[in-house]
């Protein structure tokens, strides 16, 4: 799955330097860092944070490693983090319903095993898909996914962070994010750089694992605030650091265990 490459929509982490196509990668003039271009994804994650050996890799291939992740590891994971079981099911064909209304250039971000980005591509006119996740084995989930599929775009996986997305300014027409824990740590870096990359008027639809307000899903919470260091803000801060970042119309509501959201880039 060779990436179809824009270089004007692509941009160095952080310094946002235009790149340039050399042999077997991207070259920044600025930095002069080189950013590898694999057989299947675009790598902007340094070398030292590889994530082990490449056969769990060559695994997410398999469609039976896959659906064991998709079935039971996450949602036991979700559960255990929010004190309730997630209907991940349902979180998915939400966000692969909104994020189809769109055209333009499109990009699922922290995209996993790229579940609402691929699917949403199926029944839209993208022009193009980017699928950002900074995990290996989940970009060859995608992979998967995205050969088995029937799609009339491009589709350019990218291995990135994704409070430090490697796109040029206000390039997105539309953009779906599935915060997991981590990146409630950073929250308002992560907001902050959707604003840097959709275009005025872009909308962008987000979701989390969230449990109710009851005793068992604060208890979970707690938990995992006070040991991971992770806290998820109230669904009025939520809003207001959206809104900060220079969103507007911007909704948030909890529904079968998850955080949903939607708003407008000002």
């Amino acid at each position: 799955m060779k990436p179809d490459l824009r270089l004007a929509e692509l941009a160095e982490p952080r310094t946002g330097s235009p790149l340039e196509l050399e042999s077997g990668g991207l070259l920044s003039a600025r930095s002069g860092r080189r950013f590898p271009l694999h057989a299947d994804w675009i790598d902007f994650i340094p070398e030292h944070e590889r994530e082990g050996p490449k056969v769990v890799t060559a695994l997410m291939h398999l469609p039976a490693v896959s659906a064991a992740y998709e079935q039971v590891l996450r949602p036991s994971v979700d559960r255990i983090r929010v004190g309730q079981r997630v209907d991940w099911r349902q979180e998915m064909s939400w966000a692969v319903e909104a994020l189809r209304g769109h055209v333009g250039v499109v990009a699922d971000i922290a995209c996993g095993s790229g579940a609402v980005g691929v699917a949403a591509a199926r029944g839209a006119d993208f022009e193009r898909l980017y699928c950002v996740d900074r995990s290996e084995p989940l970009l060859a989930q995608c992979v998967r996914r995205s050969e088995m599929a029937t799609l009339r775009c491009p589709v350019v996986l990218l291995r990135a962070d994704a409070r430090y997305l490697p796109l040029a300014d206000s390039i997105l027409d539309a953009a779906h994010v599935r915060i997991g824990a981590s990146l409630w740590r950073a929250f308002d870096r992560l907001i902050a750089e959707l604003a840097r990359v959709v275009k005025t008027g872009g909308e962008v639809i987000a979701s989390a694992a969230s449990g109710k307000g009851d005793l068992r899903g604060l208890a979970a919470r707690m938990i995992v605030a006070r040991t991971a260091g992770i806290s998820m803000p109230s669904p009025g801060r939520v809003r207001s650091l959206c809104e900060a970042a220079g969103f507007h119309g911007v909704e948030v509501e909890r529904r079968s265990g998850t955080l949903r959201m939607r708003m407008i880039r000002s």
